[in-house]
Order: C-alpha cells, then sequence, then structure tokens
C-alpha cells in the first residue's frame, strides 16, 4: 500500500502535564526517521522505531512530565509527502498524574493533515495503534483529500495510566496496478494462483512491496472472479504506477465497463508500448470467459485465451479478443 509520509510540527501535551509550555523541544534526523520534540526518558525510542509503520508516525508523551515528541519514518521511498500539526490534550478528571488514586482517562489527539504532493480526490484512511493507548476511534475514519487542502482528523482513546505511552499512525492511500513489462504464454501463465505470483515477482523487481494479484480469469480456481478473489476493502481506489493517475474509484469500478484512466504503465512506472495485449480470460463485464487456454495449462496455437488491451480504458481493456496460447502476452496486476 501506499503511504504518506508526514512532516510534523512540535505539539504540547496539554493536561496532566507540569507545565508543558516549558518543554524544550529539539528536532533531529536519524537514518531513516526524524525526531520532533522531547523523547521522554522513560520512552526506549528503539522499541519505538521497531514498531514504527514505514511512512508513518508516532506519537510520544508522558503525561507526568509534559514530555511528548514525534517520531516519523521517512524510509519509504514511495510515502506521499504532507505536512501536519496537532495536539494530544484530555479532560480534567485527572489533574495530577502523580497521585495514584487518579483512574484512567480519555485523550484525543487532533491532527491537521494537509497534501503537499500526490493526486486530486485520493481517498486514505487513518489506522492508529499504541502502546499505553487503547480503543482508538478515528473521525473521518477515511476521507479523500485534493493536494494543499487539510482535513482535521479528531482520535480519541483511553489512556490507561498515567505512564507514558506511544500512539502509531499508518496512513494508507489508494492502491497501484500495473501491465506487465514481461510477457507470458498462457500456458506459463499456469492459472490464478501462478500469475499472482508473476505480479509478485515483477513488483518486488521494481522495489514496490506490497501484495500483488492478476486480474485473471480461472474456471478451475475455487474463486474464478478475481475480484471476488482481491483482498483490498471493496472502496479500495487503485491508481496507476508511474504518474499516480486513478484507474478506478473501487472494486466494482473495475467490472462496470469502464476505467477512469487505461493501464498503460509498467510495475517501473514506464509506459508500455500501445496495443500491448493482455491475458484476463474475462468479459468487459467482469465474467470469467469462456476461451482461458483450457483453464491456463495449455500453450497451443490452436487454444485460445481472452485478452485484453492496455491500450483502452473502455471494455477493451479486459476483453478485446482471444489470442492463440502459445503466444506471448502481458498481465494486469493489482496491488492488495
Amino acid at each position: 500500500m501506499r503511504t504518506l509520509l508526514l512532516t510534523l510540527a512540535p505539539a504540547f501535551l496539554f493536561a496532566c502535564a507540569e507545565d508543558p509550555d516549558n518543554v524544550v523541544h529539539t528536532s533531529f534526523t536519524d537514518g531513516g526517521y526524524v525526531v520532533e520534540g522531547d523523547v521522554p526518558a522513560s520512552v526506549d525510542l528503539q522499541e519505538v522505531l521497531a514498531d514504527l509503520p514505514p511512512g508513518g508516525f508516532a506519537v510520544v508523551g508522558d503525561p507526568t512530565t509534559g514530555e511528548i515528541a514525534t517520531v516519523t519514518s521517512t524510509s519509504n521511498p514511495l510515502a506521499r509527502t504532507a505536512t501536519a500539526e496537532f495536539s494530544v490534550s484530555s479532560p480534567a478528571v485527572c489533574t495530577d498524574c502523580g497521585d495514584p488514586t487518579c483512574a484512567s482517562f480519555q485523550r484525543t489527539v487532533e491532527i491537521g493533515l494537509s497534501h503537499d504532493t500526490g493526486i486530486n480526490g485520493e481517498t486514505y484512511s487513518l489506522l492508529p495503534f499504541g502502546s499505553n493507548f487503547t480503543n482508538p476511534v478515528t473521525t473521518p475514519s477515511t476521507w479523500p483529500l485534493n493536494v494543499g487542502s487539510t482535513i482535521t482528523l479528531s482520535t480519541v482513546g483511553t489512556l490507561t495510566t498515567c505512564s507514558a505511552f506511544s500512539f502509531y499512525f499508518e496512513v494508507k492511500g489508494p492502491n497501484r496496478a500495473f501491465v506487465t513489462s514481461t510477457i507470458q504464454s498462457g500456458l506459463v501463465v499456469g492459472g490464478a494462483t501462478n500469475a499472482n505470483t508473476i505480479c509478485q515477482t515483477r513488483a518486488n523487481a521494481a522495489g514496490l512491496g506490497g501484495t500483488w494479484m492478476a486480474w485473471l480469469g480461472d474456471p478451475a480456481n475455487a474463486v474464478p472472479k478475481p475480484q471476488d478473489r482481491f483482498t483490498a476493502p471493496a472502496n479500495t481506489t487503485w491508481v496507476r504506477t508511474g504518474d499516480g493517475a486513478k484507474i478506478a474509484d473501487n472494486l466494482a469500478d473495475l467490472t462496470d465497463g469502464t476505467l477512469d484512466i487505461k493501464i498503460s504503465k509498467t510495475e517501473t512506472g514506464a509506459n508500455i508500448a500501445n496495443n500491448r495485449s493482455v491475458w484476463t480470460g474475462m468479459t468487459s463485464a467482469g465474467n470469467v470467459a469462456t476461451e482461458t487456454c483450457n483453464n491456463w495449462t495449455s500453450g497451443s496455437a490452436g487454444v485460445t485465451g481472452r485478452r485484453g488491451n492496455s491500450a483502452y480504458a473502455t471494455g477493451l481493456w479486459t476483453d478485446q479478443t482471444t489470442a492463440p496460447c502459445n503466444s506471448g502476452r502481458g498481465l494486469y496486476c493489482f496491488e492488495q
């Protein structure tokens, strides 16, 4: 999944802090991460880094001292860039964290998030998790955002004790899709499971990361249709590798007869030659075709398979005509 890289301004802990406005904040960069603020002495920074999602960030704080900092990952080359400012607060039900009778209480994390790069209309979701911070709920849970615009996210969870806490965010953007730069016969395609392996191999070779599956109808598979095998959520948006142009709004958009834009980029983001034929075994309506190279077991010139063409965003992208199974064709690969 594409992640959103955040550059965060220093923040202050408002409630249960001795005098947070007097905390001296520092900033430093070390390898694949950036620290903004004052890391509490009771927090093991290496443990925080071990749990830090690539392209994500963590809030670490100590309610007793008011020390608080953000740790931001910079190691993911696929990350979107954005800026954010945040604050951490709690209601006044726990006015003295040094009091052993102080009960657990809720904290609210407010984040104002703005894209610096990306594609207008991309949909993101925020998946918070943490240590000593339970049951976090973020509003909104998903959101579309244009470059340069800002959205305010509110995350509420319970700080179970007054000891130091860590709070991680992983921001996931749209999934990617490409057409393979390599071609293979119907026999080499070998069915959905093997086609998935081909997609994963091409993605790994290009350093894309993530999990990839092929758009391939396979009558011999327990789940013949690729849209039913895909593990991505139904509301997943897919974009093209290379330029990030939106291909489809969601899973259903892959089977409504048209795409937003043709899938004409390879795993490296390079333009593919026009009229690149692609094995699909699918009709434009999202059904498995009758021509599938004998369930992808034949490489014979006398047997055919249904193919699409990466030069089109109409139904021809997945259903143009048939081709002899001994011929070489590409595959469409979708990130999950």
